[in-house]
């Protein structure tokens, strides 16, 4: 109740004028006119799907997909404030200019397969780099306060560069294991003398041997590293799943399971120390590369999230925000809060880890300042100390100094939904030209991007795509169209009142003609379960089909990769615009337009698509109705019409 209480946030942030104001901009911005600068030629090329048009066309971004970067314990606040009232106006802000609103927010959606396997900064970096591919405007939010994060080291290590770091860590290894068991250190000593690799260390070793290390919590690294030889980017060391050595760490049983992890995170305390002494031992510091490879055992997740979004970025300038928030007095804190402090700073036990606090000092004050544009990082250095680190989770915290803090938060927020909202609306103005872009001409050019991209990572299926050229190139049957003799001027009349009485028996004819031409037309299907690469081949197959025959039409769809690929009837009637552009088929084809999001079935006007699909792509032969009667009255109109009705049925 206390996060509710002040007056200024009673109403939501779409309900309050000043955000008003942004909502009516993107409205406005919406309206403007836009016309596309694409030459006939590029049209063309997309219209035939020929990828090497693509560089001509600006790439079309569909979702706002922010990534919010931070240590977690010490922004929790403005986090939760953030999803609670800042999210929804920005969703409905991105509503307004045609896109959908996504915020990555590692607190949420990681399994505990994904940690207990060490993937989670792999998933960090994965879906970081997606919210910068993807994202329109704004695609990277780092949060830099006054603890520097969680400092992993690397799952995976080339099996080179871990048995170089061998010697250092032998020695490191051996002094641990004589201070922990004397006797157990001195009957392993030889063996990881005579061991010119971590895997010989482990393969040297006995199953008495490798059980006690791993219980007295010695010799960790050859424990908890094993090589994989099929790595498919060569021999590397792969740090082991925990539950797999240490079952007990996913007990039920919920006091198993604590000590199961307070045992894996002294191990992994004692991996961490050894692993970044030996790097540093053993790598050259004036070597670039080198040094990159021994950052991995120093820096945080967080540290790291920020080289991907900001340090490393390109883009960064129109991409990227940094938001830099200051403490005051946080070092002299009194003392019955200092059980608190390790959430808010880093700590080796109960002392402050200085290398921590040296490494967020560089990336806050340096390394940021140094690679991004001013306007884009924004300082708050007023928040006093008690009231924002301890009062929303105390309750005998005095009601006004609690209102004091969370005032500063909501000032925090409205200052963080004013620049990315702005910034939301300032690139959709920017990008006119992707606006501008005829609606079948970014349809298509959605579909060969993702073509392109599956079939970057295609792996051959020989027999499959055999089967599938020698479909595409077999000449199909010839299938006699039905002859119809040309209309009698004299017998007129009495042709359309047999017209008129054979009308069901034609129906069932053409039926059976459906059936018929199915048979001698089939269709290959290529089917397979869930995640056995259908997309991919089947982008394969349609390189192959436009291969196979330099002037062949391929039209090309990959359901749910756009929205109007979704919907059965958008799919259709986009179908239906390639196609009718592809042959020049002079048609006004303006009725078919749909709203895959509404799927109403029906245009403008309310009449139904099935309708007017009919009605439009008919193409009736004047010849064949016989000579209007230039005086005749209307039930002979309304005969013709009923005649023609049944022929484009």
């Amino acid at each position: 109740k206390k996060e509710d209480g002040p007056e200024k946030w009673t109403k939501i942030r779409a309900e309050r004028p000043r955000w008003t104001a942004i909502l009516d901009r993107a409205d406005k911005a919406v309206a403007a006119e836009t016309h596309s600068s694409l030459s006939q030629a590029v049209r063309d090329g997309v219209i035939n799907a020929n990828p090497r048009v693509l560089k001509e066309l600006p790439e079309l971004k569909h979702v706002v997909r922010i990534f919010t970067s931070s240590t977690f314990t010490d922004t929790k606040m403005e986090r939760n404030m953030m999803m609670r009232d800042v999210y929804p106006y920005l969703s409905l802000l991105c509503k307004k200019i045609g896109v959908s609103f996504e915020v990555v927010d590692m607190r949420w959606g990681v399994r505990e397969s994904t940690g207990d396997s060490h993937g989670t900064s792999d998933l960090c970096m994965k879906e970081l780099h997606k919210c910068l591919k993807l994202s329109l405007g704004p695609a990277f939010v780092t949060f830099l306060a006054d603890k520097y994060g969680y400092r992993p080291f690397p799952a995976k290590i080339q099996s080179s560069r871990l048995d170089k770091m061998w010697p250092a860590l032998k020695k490191a290894e051996l002094a641990a294991a004589q201070s922990v068991d004397a006797a157990l250190a001195t009957t392993l000593a030889p063996i990881a003398e005579s061991a010119k690799t971590i895997s010989e260390m482990w393969e040297n070793m006995n199953s008495e041997q490798r059980t006690a290390c791993l219980e007295k919590e010695i010799f960790l690294v050859p424990v908890w590293y094993r090589l994989d030889q099929n790595s498919a980017g060569g021999k590397e060391y792969v740090l082991m799943n925990i539950p797999y050595l240490m079952p007990d760490y996913r007990s039920p049983v919920s006091a198993v399971s604590r000590a199961a992890s307070g045992k894996w995170w002294r191990m992994f305390e004692v991996m961490q120390k050894e692993l970044r002494g030996a790097a540093i031992e053993s790598f050259d510091k004036n070597n670039h590369e080198e040094w990159h490879f021994v950052k991995s055992f120093i820096i945080s997740v967080t540290h790291e999230e920020v080289m991907n979004g900001i340090l490393e970025n390109p883009n960064r300038n129109t991409q990227s925000f940094c938001f830099r928030r200051n403490i005051k007095g946080i070092d002299e804190i009194e003392d019955k809060y200092a059980g608190r402090l390790r959430l808010f700073r880093d700590l080796l036990g109960n002392d402050l880890d200085k290398e921590a606090v040296g490494l967020l000092d560089d990336l806050k004050m340096k390394e940021v300042t140094e690679k991004l544009d001013k306007a884009r990082i924004f300082d708050t250095n007023t928040v006093p100390e008690k009231q924002y680190m301890f009062c929303a989770d105390r309750d005998d915290w005095e009601e006004r100094e609690a209102e004091d803090s969370l005032q500063e938060r909501k000032d925090f927020c409205d200052h963080f939904c004013d620049v990315i909202s702005n910034s939301i609306v300032d690139a959709y103005e920017k990008n006119k030209e992707t606006k501008a872009l005829p609606p079948v001409i970014a349809e298509i050019a959605e579909h060969m991007r993702f073509q392109i991209l599956k079939t970057s990572t295609y792996q051959s299926r020989p027999e499959i795509e055999n089967q599938v050229l020698s479909y595409i190139t077999t000449p199909l049957p010839e299938i006699a169209a039905p002859v119809k003799e040309e209309d009698d001027e004299e017998d007129g009349d009495e042709e359309e009142e047999e017209e008129e009485e054979e009308g069901d028996e034609e129906e069932e004819d053409d039926d059976d003609d459906d059936d018929e031409n199915t048979e001698k037309q089939p269709i290959l299907v290529l089917s397979a379960p869930s995640g056995a690469g259908k997309s991919s081949l089947m982008a394969k197959c349609a390189e192959l089909a436009k291969a196979s025959n330099k002037k062949s039409v391929v039209v090309a769809r990959y359901i749910g990769v756009t929205p109007k690929s979704v919907s059965l009837k958008a799919l259709l009637v986009d179908l239906h615009h390639q196609i009718h552009s592809i042959y020049a088929i002079e048609e006004d084809v303006a009725g078919l337009e749909s709203n895959p999001e509404e799927g109403t079935g029906k245009n403008d006007e309310g009449e139904e698509l099935a309708d007017i699909a009919i009605a439009e792509t008919a193409v009736v032969d004047e010849n064949e109705e016989g000579e209007e009667d230039e005086e005749g009255d209307e039930e002979d109109e309304e005969e013709d019409e009923e005649e023609e009705e049944e022929e484009e049925e």
